[in-house]
């Protein structure tokens, strides 16, 4: 309430066009992205799986027969999912109530371009860049419009 709009949109700009989009990417691309895309490698899904597929595997070929298709397609797709599982959570993680269903179409989109981005250069550094243009932009607009 006391601040003047220049000190307002300068810790708002440094908090949302700074801060936020890199904490955002380390958690969402870091953490997630390459969390989900690990976790559906074949070699990850390890011991457990390997378990299941002799423990089932010994009483019904069929149920092997699945177990070993569901380890093929997760492996194969595996960017393919993570990339889904990461986009959705960004777009659901910017979910405001009483706000738009399209603000969160539109930033899961953004979030598939910053994953997109992420797995090509398989780098973080372009996503966060790319984020902070992104979010510093809206601050200056806002900020410009006001």
């Amino acid at each position: 309430k006391n601040m003047d709009g220049f000190w307002f949109y300068l810790i708002g700009f440094g908090v949302g066009g700074l801060i936020g989009p890199i904490c955002e990417e380390l958690f969402f691309r870091g953490f997630l992205l390459r969390g989900f895309e690990n976790h559906y490698s074949y070699k990850n899904t390890g011991r457990n799986m390997d378990t299941l597929e002799d423990e089932l595997g010994a009483q019904s070929s069929t149920i092997k027969s699945m177990i070993v298709s569901y380890r093929n397609f997760t492996h194969n797709n595996r960017y393919i999912l993570a990339t889904l599982f990461s986009t959705v959570l960004f777009g659901l993680a910017h979910f405001q109530v009483g706000g738009s269903w399209i603000t969160v179409a539109l930033t899961g989109l953004l979030g598939l371009v910053f994953a997109v981005v992420t797995l090509k250069t398989n780098r973080l550094y372009p996503a966060i860049f790319a984020h902070i243009v992104h979010n510093s932009a809206v601050f200056l607009v806002l900020a410009l419009s006001k």
